[in-house]
């Protein structure tokens, strides 16, 4: 899967060459308007700054902007790869900024690694943003970075690695205590890894209610005490590390991860990418009802399905695949609307810890349980809150440049967030951001009822596109149309291109159109049968050798294609060939149901694995990877006398 995924990454953003650009807020009616938005009218707007500073958030996107930093010395899982090779990782984070957020975040990737000339750098360009997001710096450096940017400069400064991290942890720990029923003061938590992450998760999870003395904290050479004599060597360089030496491991305890998870009710691991980090056995020597975050990205230190075989309650990952992802992006574009839109000095704790029990209330009033103790980003009403519940915390803290009630605060970024996604889409409907086609070029045509006596009739399809990764786009709806014995018309479509695309997994050759609507054939009625003179290319279906026709032609001056299908000659019995199925557990039973209230024979089949291959009453069902299909049909009255027949062929929806 992780393969798959860089693979149509790198397809992606070799496509739009960035995925981040600037846009007007403006319009512009006529050559004028460029004297009022530039010279000479802009003078004036400079002059009223000049006299007062904060007027730059008036007059300016300053209070709307952001910039993203790194020096690219700890980018993901990949080490210090540098600041070009981060730069990708930094527009990936401003567009979330500005899909969920609204705000506008650049990028500024530095080639300089010194603290103290990294300091110096954004305070120089700080006089152009409302905000600065610190991103994949190593530590110790990120602390120094961190603390010395929030003394010296009077707008938020975040470090989501540090912050973003601890806040969505607390977040969703508040509802995992919540299902297994332990108070957060009471419980013994073990920390893996003790990096920039688990550091501040350490200091944000005591200022929440966690007993200091409660907590271990483990690193790569072992349990953190203040006998560790490599650890006290480096006080000064890696003072957050010392500190929690002081305060943590009340009872002293000494080993690895394995000692460390003895008689714990929760553990929290940030370290590196396992699976084996976190043995299984090991889970079993934690206290009932375990809870287990095992954030490392790719690969968790432990599999979910490995950990909860070993008894754990509750699991959650830093992975979109697996339940409770505890995802960064839950909350950092809605933090920085907030505190962008009261126009904040800074960002503390306690602002985190409120955004932290905001989302887990969210969470709670849909119905939490095992798999979903957190929201996930699709769920954008999230984020409104979150800023809502920043500004606010940061206007009781007197931390506030504007002073805006809750209701304000949610319906002004409610109403920002919800415009950017519905300017996005209609750029993207409008053909001004391009849609890159990534779908398998795959369309599926199924179930084509067809009468013996009945010369024309008219039947809906439903077509599924089906990505890369597995996933289904849309479904298209079509008519069907007999035009003979033994000939379907299956559609008639406006196209824009058309060219031959190379073997699929479904045919021997395959076509890749970019198609439009649906022209409307109900116009081709009366002469549905003088539809002949097309230019016509035929393929032939690598499953049963039945030829299909592609037609090129033009109707009335619009171009079109026309699909037909070859039928068999004899009509006798009630068959069902050549359907090709992908199951996940879920779908499994919805698909089963889907074909079991018109079929009988789906009674037969127990189980659906996509390497085998079944046979049911004759019909034969072919199972292959990486495509699906559903089965949908209405309007049967009477089943005999009727042939099912389905194909697949090679055509690239433009969706």
């Amino acid at each position: 899967m992780t393969e798959k995924i860089y693979k149509k990454s790198l397809r992606l953003h070799k496509f739009y060459k960035g995925k981040i650009a600037t846009m007007l807020k403006c319009p512009i009616k006529d050559l004028f308007d460029f004297s009022y938005y530039y010279t000479p009218g802009v003078a004036a707007v400079s002059l009223e700054i000049y006299k007062d500073k904060q007027k730059v958030f008036e007059y300016t996107n300053r209070c709307n902007t952001i910039a993203i930093i790194s020096d690219g010395s700890r980018v993901l899982g990949l080490g210090d790869i540098g600041p070009q090779a981060a730069l990708p990782v930094m527009e990936g984070k401003a567009l979330i900024f500005k899909y969920l957020g609204g705000v506008d975040a650049i990028p500024v990737v530095l080639n300089v690694k010194e603290p103290d000339k990294i300091v110096e750098v954004v305070k120089a360009i700080s006089s152009s943003f409302g905000g600065i997001n610190l991103e994949d710096i190593e530590q110790p450096k990120c602390f120094y970075v961190l603390e010395k940017l929030k003394e010296e400069l009077d707008i938020p400064v975040w470090h989501d690695d540090q912050q973003g991290t601890a806040t969505v942890t607390l977040a969703g720990l508040i509802n995992a205590l919540k299902i297994v029923d332990k108070k957060i003061n009471e419980i013994k938590l073990s920390l893996i890894g003790a990096g920039a992450a688990n550091v501040c998760i350490a200091r944000l999870l005591i200022k929440a209610g966690v007993e200091p003395g409660n907590i271990i904290v483990v690193d790569s050479k072992g349990i953190l005490h203040p006998d560790r004599e490599d650890i006290r060597q480096n006080a000064k360089l890696y003072k957050e590390k010392w500190e929690l030496c002081l305060i943590t491991n009340k009872e002293k305890v000494k080993g690895g991860i394995e000692e460390s998870l003895v008689g714990r009710d929760v553990v929290i691991a940030a370290s590196r990418p396992g699976p084996g980090v976190i043995k299984k056995e090991w889970i079993k020597k934690m206290n009932k009802k375990p809870i287990v975050f095992a954030q490392a990205n790719p690969i968790p230190e432990i599999l979910p399905n490995e950990a909860k075989k070993a008894g754990a309650y509750i699991v959650a990952t830093g992975r979109s695949d697996f339940p409770n992802q505890i995802n960064n992006s839950l909350c950092f574009p809605g933090i920085f609307r907030g505190v962008l839109d009261v126009q904040a000095k800074t960002i503390t704790d306690e602002m985190c810890i409120e955004v932290a029990k905001t989302i887990a209330k969210f969470a709670e009033r849909k119905g939490i349980h095992k798999d979903y103790i957190i929201p996930t980003m699709e769920e954008w009403e999230l984020y409104p809150e979150i800023a809502a519940t920043a500004g606010v915390t940061a206007i009781k803290q007197s931390l506030a440049r504007k002073d805006l009630s809750w209701k304000q605060l949610y319906n002004n970024a409610q109403k920002i967030i919800k415009s950017t996604i519905e300017q996005t889409n209609l750029l993207v409907k409008k053909g001004f951001i391009k849609v890159f086609n990534y779908t398998l070029p795959i369309l599926i045509l199924y179930n084509s009822l067809v009468s013996a006596e009945t010369k024309i009739i008219r039947y809906k399809y439903f077509a599924e596109s089906v990505r890369l990764d597995g996933s289904c786009g849309k479904f298209y709806s079509f008519n069907t149309y007999i035009l003979s014995k033994n000939k379907v018309l299956l559609g008639i479509y406006r196209f824009d291109v058309s060219l031959t695309y190379g073997a699929t997994t479904s045919s021997e050759i395959g076509i890749k159109l970019n198609l439009n609507e649906q022209q409307n054939i109900l116009e081709f009625d009366k002469n549905i049968t003088k539809l002949s003179p097309y230019v016509k290319y035929k393929i032939t279906s690598s499953l049963n050798g039945a030829p299909v026709d592609f037609a090129v032609g033009f109707y009335k001056t619009t171009p079109f294609v026309v699909i037909e299908k070859t039928l068999p000659e004899i009509y006798s019995t009630s068959i069902l060939t050549n359907l090709f199925f992908t199951f996940t557990q879920k779908e499994k039973f919805e698909y089963s149901f889907a074909i079991s209230k018109y079929t009988k024979w789906v009674e037969y089949i127990i189980d659906i694995n996509p390497v085998n291959q079944l046979y049911a009453l004759g019909a034969r069902i072919l199972l292959m990877p990486d495509i699906k299909l559903g089965l949908f049909i209405s309007d049967i009255k009477n089943l005999s006398n009727i042939l099912f027949y389905n194909f697949v062929f090679g055509i690239t929806i433009k969706i």
